[in-house]
């Protein structure tokens, strides 16, 4: 797999785009899974909502629009080894319905993963990940392994707080 220096650009455009401040009370349902959210979230960009909940983080999207792309990446992302989150269960894509405030409950999805602190490279700038790639030692070759690997996971791994 080859990643171009568009692509990364790209992504961290995508992740800086701020969603308004949701409604509160944000419930989320799926299945037997209820999971409600009274504060403001942590972290909000692209497409969800984000909280810091104990060791887990939970993406919250108020649509469904993108979850089987979602779905297939994270396999994706699984298949190719990349380090996923230390738990079997997680990441986790589950399917539902979310609501804000008294709004009516519409279709939509959550992503569950473990939670880690840092610094957050996308919604920053292309630097941020070039500093990160800096400070662990690994080659800029946009053709070298480890470079797609390490570009890989940060694509797809847990949300990092500011």
């Amino acid at each position: 797999m080859f990643l171009h220096s568009s692509l990364i650009i790209v992504l961290v455009a995508m992740e800086s785009m701020a969603l308004p401040p949701p409604t509160l009370p944000v419930v989320f349902i799926s299945g037997t899974t209820t999971k409600t959210f009274n504060r403001q979230p942590d972290d909000r960009g692209g497409e969800g909502y984000v909280w810091h909940e104990g060791t887990e983080a939970w993406k919250i999207f108020t649509n469904d629009n993108t979850f089987e792309t979602k779905s297939r990446d994270y396999a994706a992302a699984r298949a190719a080894g990349l380090p996923m989150g230390g738990e079997p269960r997680l990441p986790s894509l589950m399917r539902g319905t979310v609501q804000q405030g008294t709004g009516r409950p519409r279709a939509g999805f959550a992503i569950v993963s473990r939670w880690l602190d840092g610094t957050r490279f996308f919604g920053k700038t292309v630097g941020s990940l070039t500093n990160a790639l800096r400070t662990q030692a690994i080659s800029h070759r946009r053709s070298d392994p480890v470079y797609v690997r390490y570009v890989q996971f940060t694509m797809f791994s847990s949300f990092p707080s500011n």
